[in-house]
């Protein structure tokens, strides 16, 4: 009997979790100023901070 490795004939890649990928039509954003805050530094630095995620539970 030959040594077959790594191969399993007629084995198709499942594709029921592939979607769409976004695009920008797809998220809309009604407050800019929204964006901007989430972008800044400081406030990234804030919502990363364990103190802080520990008082949102």
């Amino acid at each position: 009997m030959k040594n077959v490795v790594g191969t399993i004939g007629g084995v198709e890649k499942q594709k029921k979790y592939q979607k769409e990928q976004i695009s920008a039509g797809d998220v809309a954003l009604e407050n800019s100023d929204v964006n901007t805050l989430l972008q800044n530094d400081k406030i990234q630095k804030f919502l990363k901070d364990e103190n802080f995620s520990e008082g949102n539970e």
